[in-house]
Formats: structure tokens, C-alpha cells, sequence
């Protein structure tokens, strides 16, 4: 009997995420929410100041994601999630708000990428197919319904632990596009940018672009829903302490992420950006097709 309970112990703890890749895992919830929309915030917030907004918001979703855990510390009886965080604090409504706002994330950020996917790979089909062929490849129907085939193994998870595979390979992913992105600009220059100077990238312009802008900025960083979970993957490693170093950890990695692909995207497709810029991408017709 001892030995079957031995067994058990022995693979949960291999399932557990070590502080870095817990990280990573923070790092693949942040990144997925901002990464298309980036590039069109910093562009009409400018340069200056988008940069500025970003160490802001990020620094501040840093903080609040520490102030959860502290909560928690401070909780009169144990809690291991947002729900019950919620329930302690404000009572049994809270568990009803808390689950319809992450459904509205989780499902909109979804069905938004899904989109985007459908959208790029139909637009890559219509050009080997030609501008007058339309056929079932050149509708982003099928895609969506492949991609979303696909992840839904991944959705039915129950432990993040289980999906760190999934959070290394996007960011070695989202590093060796970023890095295609570098290599464009530096050996073809901006091929896609037909603006003539590049000094209306640092301006600040006061309209409705400005407040969108720092609505994609504040959504690029949102993390919180997701930390309870990563914490309770830490296994042996739990605690606030760690928690707070993972947090750092996706933090000090998405931020820099964030502002070189968006600084690169603003001069590779100037003022023709789009809200997102995986769109642009996907008109792109040397690099990236």
C-alpha cells in the first residue's frame, strides 16, 4: 500500500512546475492576451510614451498580483483559488462574478485569436490559389474549427503543471519570430512602411486611438486569474515567496518582449498597422510568407 501512495507522490512531483517554469507558464497568459494589439497602442499612444505606459501598467499588474497573494496571507481560514479568495472576502456572490468575468476573458480572448488564425492562414491559401479562387481553403472557417480541434485537448487540463510544454514552446516561439522580425528590418529595412518620416512615431496625439491604446496596454498584462493555479503547480515549492519570483519572472520576460516586437512591427509596417498586427503579418509577402 505504501509503495502505490510512494508511486502517486513520485509522479505528482513530476508534475509540478519549478519557479522559472511557472514563469513561463504566467508568461504564456500574458502574452497571448497583447501581443497582436500591442503594436497598433504604442503606435498611436507614440513611442515615448507607449514605452512609459507599459513599464506603468506592468509594474502595476506586478503589484496587484502581489497584493492577491498577500490577501491571501491574510486570510482567515486557508484558500487555494480566486473563488474561494472571493467567497471569504465578499461572500458567495463574488464566486458568480469572479466565474462569468474569466468566462468573458478567457472565451473572447479565444475566439478573437481564433479569428486572427483563420484570417492569416486563409489570406496565405487565397494567394497560392489566386485572388479569384474561392474554395473551402480560402475561408478561415476550417482553420478555426482545426485550431480549436486542436487545443481542446489542452483546454480539458485541470492542472497548469500538465501544460508547461505548452508554455515553453510559445515562448521559444514568440522568440524566434521576434528575432525574424529583427533580422527583416536589419538586412531588408522597413519593406512594408511607405511613410515618409518616421518622426510622427514619437508624437503624442489627444483622440479615441490614445484611450484605445491604453485599454490594449492594461488587457496585455492580465495575469491574476491565472495565478492561483500556477501557484498550486508549484507542489513542494508553494509559497508566496515563489509565487511572487515566477510572477517577476513572466513580468521581466514579457515586457521587453512586448515593447521590441511593437517598436519593430510600428517600423516594418508604419501607418498602415493594423489593430492587429498578426494581420499585417499575414499581408507580408517575403519573411514571414
Amino acid at each position: 500500500m505504501s509503495t502505490h501512495y510512494d508511486k502517486e507522490e513520485e509522479e505528482e512531483e513530476q508534475h509540478n512546475l519549478t519557479v522559472f517554469e511557472a514563469g513561463l507558464a504566467l508568461l504564456s497568459t500574458i502574452i497571448g492576451g497583447g501581443i497582436a494589439g500591442l503594436p497598433y497602442a504604442i503606435y498611436h499612444a507614440g513611442i515615448p510614451l507607449g514605452v512609459i505606459l507599459n513599464v506603468a501598467v506592468a509594474s502595476t499588474c506586478l503589484y496587484t498580483g502581489s497584493l492577491y497573494l498577500k490577501v491571501k496571507d491574510l486570510s482567515p481560514t486557508y484558500v487555494e483559488s480566486l473563488y474561494e479568495l472571493g467567497f471569504v472576502t465578499m461572500g458567495s456572490a463574488s464566486i458568480y462574478l469572479i466565474s462569468v468575468l474569466i468566462m468573458i476573458l478567457g472565451l473572447g480572448g479565444l475566439l478573437i485569436y481564433l479569428m486572427i488564425f483563420g484570417d492569416i492562414s486563409a489570406s496565405l491559401a487565397q494567394e497560392l490559389y489566386g485572388e479569384n479562387v474561392e474554395n473551402i481553403f480560402t475561408s478561415r472557417t476550417i482553420y478555426v474549427i482545426s485550431l480549436g480541434a486542436l487545443l481542446l485537448p489542452i483546454c480539458l487540463k485541470k492542472k497548469v503543471a500538465e501544460m508547461k510544454c505548452v508554455s515553453i514552446i510559445l515562448f521559444l516561439a514568440i522568440s524566434i519570430f521576434v528575432l525574424l522580425f529583427m533580422i527583416q528590418l536589419c538586412k531588408k529595412g522597413p519593406m512594408q512602411n511607405d511613410d515618409e518620416s518616421f518622426r510622427d512615431y514619437i508624437l503624442v496625439t489627444l483622440n479615441m486611438e490614445l484611450i484605445t491604446s491604453f485599454n490594449i496596454i492594461v488587457f496585455s498584462y492580465v495575469y491574476h486569474h491565472i495565478l492561483f493555479p500556477t501557484m498550486n503547480s508549484l507542489g513542494a515549492n508553494k509559497s508566496t515567496a515563489t509565487t511572487k519570483q515566477a510572477s517577476c519572472i513572466a513580468i521581466s520576460l514579457a515586457l521587453p518582449i512586448y515593447l521590441t516586437f511593437a517598436i519593430l512591427s510600428i517600423y516594418t509596417f508604419g501607418s498602415s498597422i493594423e489593430a492587429s498586427v498578426l494581420t499585417n503579418v499575414g499581408r507580408e509577402h517575403n519573411a514571414f510568407s
